[in-house]
Parts: C-alpha cells; structure tokens; sequence
C-alpha cells in the first residue's frame, strides 16, 4: 500500500511540474501573440505551446490513471473484506456461536460493531502510511539525541583527580 502511495505522489508531482511548465510557457507565447513584432514568429509559439499541451496532458493522464488504480485496489479489497465479514457473520448467526466476552450468542449488532471498528482501522492506518517515513526519521533522530544526553562522562573519579584534591586548582599564580 505504501508503494503504491509513494507511485501516486509521484504521478502527482510529475503532473504539478508539467502544470507549472505549462503556465509558464502558455504565459511567453501569449506575449509572444501580443506583440505586433512577433506575428511573424506566430506559428513557432503556438507549436511550442501545441508540444508543452500535449505533454502536459499525457502527464496528467498518467497520474489519473495511477491514482484511480491505487484507489479502484482499495476500494476491492475492502469490498472483499465486506463479503468476507458478511459471510463470517451470516455463519456466526446460523450456528449461533457464543461471545467468549459476554458468555451470551452474538447478535447483529455485535458483528456490525466489530465490521465498522475493523472498516475504521484499516482507514486510519491508509491515513498513516504516507507519514511513517517522517515519523521513522524523527525516531532515529530522536534516538541520536538521547544517546548523547544519556550517555556517562568520561571523568576521572580516582583519589589524584581534581574534584577529590579540593579546591586546589583553582588558585590562580600568576596571571
């Protein structure tokens, strides 16, 4: 699932970066047009034009198609899943299986609880997943950190050492 967000982002920014390029060259050709001078080069600006349209264009479709891909795969499984938990439960009914929880048969109103939790979680972790790279970069960072601020001093703690002499070294001689 991460690998297919990852294909639609990038389908999507290749599509935002042809948009971009359009503009900006749909902005030099209609100066272009506005210009009496350049009436004779008027053709040149407008294949130019004709070439950043179509490419553009065949970028977006790309990422339309991408993007209706990765969600037309979701919303299949998720309708596999539908049919596979009606199915669970159309059984859970018939043989009236027991809620090891409540001691008591489960009814429809358990099953369906259960479905929409399940429906719910599976949502929430698709929001998740395109935010797990930042989240992994900042535990590893966070990870740096705390070692140095864990981590144990190397100091001389023996008798000869300057915090067990006292005061000593701190007299000043001369200066």
């Amino acid at each position: 699932m991460g690998a297919m967000g990852v294909t639609v982002k990038q389908a999507q920014d290749n599509k935002r970066a042809e948009i971009i390029k359009l503009g900006g060259i749909t902005e030099e050709c209609l100066h272009a047009l506005k210009l009496v001078v350049s009436f004779a080069n008027e053709h040149l600006a407008l294949k130019r034009f004709d070439a950043a349209a179509k490419k553009s264009q065949e970028v977006s479709l790309k990422a339309a198609k991408a993007t209706g891909c990765v969600f037309g795969m979701f919303m299949t499984c998720m309708f596999g899943y539908n049919c596979w938990a009606y199915f669970m439960a159309r059984l859970i009914v018939k043989y009236n299986w027991i809620n090891p929880a409540t001691g008591i048969k489960f009814n429809i109103v358990d099953i369906m609880v259960c479905s929409q939790a399940t429906q719910m979680s599976i949502m929430t972790l698709g929001t998740l997943l395109p935010i797990i790279p930042g989240i992994i970069k900042g535990l590893l960072a966070g990870y740096s950190i705390m070692e140095v601020i864990e981590r144990v001093p190397d100091i001389r703690d023996q008798n000869d050492s300057v915090s067990a002499r006292g005061n000593e070294t701190d007299k000043i001689e001369s200066i």
